[in-house]
């Protein structure tokens, strides 16, 4: 997946999307929220199968954790 020049919120979302899905792969992936910091890491969370994850995107190492553990089954 190519990324634009100019990216806009909503290409930095599918690529976010993008990424979470080539990793999670239990179901659905739906970027939630989104923030994109001065140092270019990610973050934000994500709903997955019905759950809320906290993700992390940096230097192309995605790590995730679930939002409240409980949720899981």
């Amino acid at each position: 997946m190519e990324f634009p020049e100019n990216p806009t919120e909503n290409d930095i979302k599918a690529v976010a999307e993008f990424v979470i899905r080539s990793v999670y792969t239990r179901g659905a992936v739906v970027v939630e929220t989104l923030e994109w910091d001065s140092q270019g890491q990610l973050s934000g969370i994500f709903l997955g199968d019905g759950v809320k994850f906290r993700y992390t995107l940096q230097d192309g190492v995605l790590s995730y954790a679930p939002v409240n553990p409980a949720d899981l089954s």
